[in-house]
């Protein structure tokens, strides 16, 4: 993972920390996708609710821990690989993309052979 170095204030005084990084965020194109939690990634240029850049990447979709590649393959190529054990709300496993629509992570199903 890259490390970029991001300037700012707290408390009024200037600061700089240096922050692992995923990559540039897909959404504004100009902040840097970081673990902001445990539970999820967001962007540098999140201002607070409906302020700055909105993007959000859980890293756990229906029962599905997402690895670094997953998160690294979303932001750079706008979708993952094929992504197995998913569990669904009734309780059946299945197989899916994650992938962008609309700045927001959905699931992206594969054509099924009629």
């Amino acid at each position: 993972m890259k490390t970029v170095e991001l300037k700012g204030k707290l408390y009024g005084q200037e600061v700089t920390v240096q922050v692992p990084v995923f990559g540039t965020c897909p959404l504004c194109k100009t902040g840097w996708v970081y673990a902001s939690s445990d539970k999820a990634c967001g962007c540098t240029n999140w201002l607070g609710k409906e302020r700055g850049c909105q993007l959000t990447i859980w890293r756990e979709y229906s029962q599905v821990q997402l690895t670094e590649e997953h998160i690294i393959d979303l932001i750079t190529a706008g979708e993952t690989g094929l992504i197995e054990g998913f569990i669904g709300r009734t309780g059946k496993p299945f197989a899916a993309r994650l992938g962008f629509q609309e700045g927001q992570v959905k699931f992206e199903f594969e054509d099924r052979p009629e």
